[in-house]
């Protein structure tokens, strides 16, 4: 990567009920971990459409004016320890986590957001939880 990330959020289960594994969607909060951006914040939500992930999300106070911003889904322990981008490899050929796949989010000229992308990662969503849904300044 060439880019540090400016925000990674572990994704939490909103579904059913409490127990259930027939997960529906994940939420998470976004706040900033970068001096940077230190007033970031806004919220995304990732779900299953048409066989892709569906990630809605609303930035405020992100980097401003930014074409080139990347969204993507990584694998981790915590905020400190954020691992490798999560997609099944065995099922795809490169990383679907990539500005050419439409992993991008553009913000205003006061750093806002608000949009939706679908990527193809091939993975259950259920196996989302507790992943990080992770902001890119470049």
């Amino acid at each position: 990567l060439n880019a540090a990330p400016i925000e990674p959020e572990a994704m939490g289960h909103k579904g059913k009920g409490k127990g259930s594994k027939d997960y529906k969607k994940f939420e998470a909060t976004i706040k900033s971990r970068d001096d940077d951006f230190e007033d970031l914040d806004g919220w995304d939500k990732v779900e299953k459409a048409d066989g892709k992930l569906k990630i809605n999300y609303h930035i405020r106070e992100g980097p401003k004016e930014c074409d080139k911003c990347k969204i993507a889904i990584y694998d981790g322990d915590d905020c400190k320890h954020i691992e490798d981008p999560f997609w099944d490899k065995d099922d795809l050929e490169k990383n679907p986590w990539t500005i050419g796949n439409g992993a991008k989010y553009i913000t205003n000229s006061k750093g806002r957001a608000a949009a939706f992308i679908k990527i193809k990662n091939s993975k259950p969503i259920r196996k989302h939880e507790c992943k990080f849904v992770v902001l890119f300044d470049k």
